[in-house]
């Protein structure tokens, strides 16, 4: 599984109840178009022949990141169709909806619009039209025992498939450059032979050699040639460096685990080279976590953020809904607001999300009874916790047990709800 707007970096500081952490909201490099639209949703599914897992007896289908509409309904593309033009009509659409864009939607990076019969407006990703399968949604979006499912449609009559986020194979890019989902960045991000993320420099390369110390400059060879946006610099210390639209290439020091993004805010010079930028709300910032490679908080307070999750127990010989830190977006939804009661939102703390919050990327939300909205991410709707200072953990975990007496069903595996921090 793979880990993973042109500002400057920014870097926010909350110095509050003992809490002195860094937050960084996003800090942006490479003009990197949205990863989505508003109302459009990244997901994951596993189709496709099966590979060998590590630590699994059987082969699992390789897991892939999608694109879905705001109900998570998977998006595919029609091979007959032509670029920028959608040839699924009639009855057709009847069978394969297209993925329609509400009034007022602009096209954006890689995103285009193709005007439907009726004036109607279809997304397009890179001018392929695209649509979701009334099979999917009949049969609830169904998933499969991996976490992944809700996407019968791949493979359909040979011409329908899934859309696979793989910028990698839409770029031409160095030998040793590749591109990875950096969860902490968050986004697509090119990566060096080892994974760690690659950093944009505005300064001259040749500066002050003390005050990139913290900095390895990405080398190249003396014979190697510009491949696509990417050029080689010639430094006066002697080394051949790699560089994007003519700025020059690091990697952070501080970046040594698949998925770290640490430098992120050190110095205002550098910028994580986003491929796709992955949306973040405004009251949402990433905090680093030795443990977890980061934990989602509160931008406002620096407190961590729990998702109220299902702890079931099954033949993988753990919590099923803790096989990864992110949870099953069908379990988040079906948890929904019912997780945590009144009595419950005394000590949890919902986030509130604007009144004109809408889904984007892995992000959705909540409409509460009063009325207001709530963020929810992978499907799960995000808390803070009242017994805990800004800037730890100790909510991870929490949880009850429930017995099950049932007769007809006793080999039941659900255990009952917990509460987990959410990592990005």
């Amino acid at each position: 599984m793979k880990f993973s707007k042109l500002l400057g970096s920014v870097s926010l500081v909350l110095i509050c109840a003992g809490f002195t952490g860094a937050v960084t909201s996003p800090s942006y490099g490479l003009e990197a178009g949205a990863a989505t639209p508003t109302g459009l949703l990244l997901k994951t599914v596993r189709i496709g022949e099966g590979v060998n897992v590590p630590g699994s007896s059987s082969n699992q289908p390789r897991e892939r990141l999608v694109f879905a509409d705001a109900e998570h309904q998977t998006l595919y593309v029609y091979d007959k169709d032509e670029p920028g033009k959608s040839n699924c009509v009639g009855a057709c659409a009847e069978t394969w909806p297209p993925a329609l864009a509400s009034a007022g939607a602009q096209a954006e990076g890689d995103w285009s619009l193709v005007g439907r019969p009726g004036g109607a407006q279809q997304w397009a990703f890179r001018g392929k039209p695209l649509y979701t399968y009334a099979e999917d949604k009949s049969s609830g979006g169904r998933r499969s025992m991996f976490g992944g499912g809700g996407a019968q449609g791949h493979g359909v009559d040979g011409v329908w498939h899934v859309f696979e986020v793989e910028p990698e194979e839409w770029m031409t890019l160095p030998s040793g450059v590749s591109v990875e989902e950096i969860y902490t960045a968050p986004g697509q991000v090119l990566v060096d032979a080892r994974g760690m993320p690659l950093y944009v420099f505005s300064g001259d390369p040749n500066d002050d050699k003390a005050e990139l110390d913290s900095w390895t400059p990405l080398s190249a060879s003396q014979i190697a040639l510009p491949v696509g946006d990417f050029s080689v610099i010639a430094r006066q210390d002697g080394i051949f460096q790699w560089a994007l639209n003519g700025s020059p290439l690091y990697t952070f020091n501080g970046d040594v685990e698949l998925g770290d993004s640490n430098g992120k805010g050190v110095d205002p010079r550098f910028s994580i080279a986003f491929v796709m930028e992955y949306f973040m709300p405004s009251e949402v910032a990433v905090r680093k976590d030795q443990r977890r490679g980061g934990v989602l908080v509160e931008a406002a307070t620096g407190k961590s953020l729990y998702a109220r999750d299902q702890a079931s127990y099954g033949g993988t010989g753990g919590h099923y809904a803790r096989g990864a830190t992110r949870g099953n977006f069908g379990t988040g939804q079906a948890i929904g607001l019912s997780g945590c009661d009144a009595t419950c939102e005394n000590i949890w703390k919902p986030l509130l999300a604007p009144q004109d919050a809408q889904a984007k990327g892995y992000w959705t939300v909540f409409e509460r009874p009063d009325g207001a909205k709530q963020w929810s991410y992978q499907g799960y709707a995000l808390y803070t916790y009242s017994n805990e200072e800004p800037g730890v953990v100790t909510g991870h975990d929490t949880y009850n047990v429930t017995v099950n007496h049932s007769t007809k069903n006793p080999t039941a595996t659900n255990l009952g709800l917990y509460w987990r921090v959410t990592s990005p």
